[in-house]
């Protein structure tokens, strides 16, 4: 069924009537709507009054004198008995009256609409209609669309604020799961460069013990070679003389092959003496390289063990100050991470709060 307008309807049904006709129609029309208005708020109040009885009666009493006495249907009991609540839990004061000259203006379709009505509703119906005129439909409707819509909006900005909440929430737990995982990066690596740092020292050790036993080896290497030299072995000159036979051969002869086979002996022993004083230079020679390569390895794994070392303090220091370097690089002109990070601090404060609990 189309909805038309109350006055197209009026217009619709004297368009054919004449003029004192129409003006018949007007004042009839006028009149049933009054003795309506009245009729409903009587029964308005013949309801209240039928909830009042109720309340005295005993159960069976009162089903006898709705059914017996006033020979209503169960159906129109129902009815009022619900309209009669409904004015008490809705229009009654805090010990439960009701107050008559307001709840007399109402309809019983009027009372069935306030239903969901909250106490604002009620009073802005009053504000709306403050005389003794009955109170419309379409005045409870007005109020009722009224509030139903600022609720509608109350609840898509709550329903907003908590989606942003929400997201602000995800958007901290991604930032404190991001940050644990660094956080455990930079503790393993800490942990990790503690290893090597100590591989290194072990390393270091070693190598200086080595460098220290390859110069104590040089140095006693160096001594010998000393004396070695300064026991120079030199041939001897043989003096012969041709007309005497030394003591011992039985001649010249004899006596100059066997100087002669003494003296290859001393060559022969300078020359193992000048070998071995060689390969002492040769093995001291040697023994320097490896103390000058030990002294490089040393100073490499010393500039390495302080490059740890600088490493080492730079993750203890941002493990030390974490999360607090993050914060100082954040963009302030950003409002919505600024508001993230404000209710993560919120967040953090309640925390604190509770451990100082």
């Amino acid at each position: 069924m189309t909805n038309i307008a109350p006055m197209d309807i009026i217009s619709s049904i004297t368009e054919n009537l004449s003029e004192e006709d129409v003006k018949n129609f007007q004042f009839c029309d006028r009149e049933f709507m009054a003795y309506r208005r009245q009729a409903a708020n009587a029964l308005t109040m013949m309801v209240y009054y039928f909830g009042k009885i109720q309340e005295i009666l005993s159960k069976n009493d009162f089903e006898i004198y709705w059914s017996q006495y006033l020979g209503i249907s169960r159906r129109t009991k129902f009815k009022w008995m619900t309209a009669y609540h409904r004015a008490k839990q809705k229009l009654s004061d805090g010990e439960g009256n009701i107050d008559l000259q307001f709840f007399s203006r109402f309809s019983l379709t009027g009372i069935a609409m306030l239903e969901d009505a909250n106490d604002e509703v009620i009073e802005e119906i009053k504000a709306r209609n403050p005389g003794k005129e009955a109170i419309t439909q379409k005045e409870i409707e007005t109020v009722i669309k009224k509030f139903q819509d600022q609720l509608s909006e109350s609840k898509a900005i709550a329903e907003k604020a908590i989606a942003e909440k929400e997201a602000a929430e995800r958007a901290i737990k991604r930032e404190r799961e991001d940050s644990d995982k660094l956080q455990e990066k930079l503790t393993n690596e800490r942990n990790a460069n503690k290893v090597k740092m100590t591989e290194l020292q072990q390393k270091l050790a070693m190598a200086q013990k080595q460098c220290e036993a390859a110069t104590i080896s040089r140095d006693r290497l160096s001594q010998e070679l000393a004396k070695e030299k300064e026991k120079e072995i030199k041939p001897e000159v043989i003096t012969v003389e041709v007309d005497k036979i030394p003591e011992g051969y039985k001649s010249v002869q004899d006596a100059i092959k066997a100087e002669k086979g003494r003296l290859r002996e001393v060559t022969d022993v300078v020359a193992h003496k000048e070998r071995e004083a060689q390969e002492l230079d040769d093995t001291i020679a040697s023994l320097e390289g490896e103390i000058a390569a030990i002294k490089a390895d040393i100073e490499r794994l010393t500039e390495e063990k302080n490059s740890f070392e600088s490493l080492f303090t730079a993750i203890d220091s941002l493990i030390a100050n974490w999360p607090h370097t993050l914060l100082q690089q954040i963009d302030t002109s950003n409002t919505a991470l600024v508001t993230r990070m404000r209710a993560y601090a919120d967040t953090l404060d309640s925390l604190t709060c509770q451990v100082r609990v």
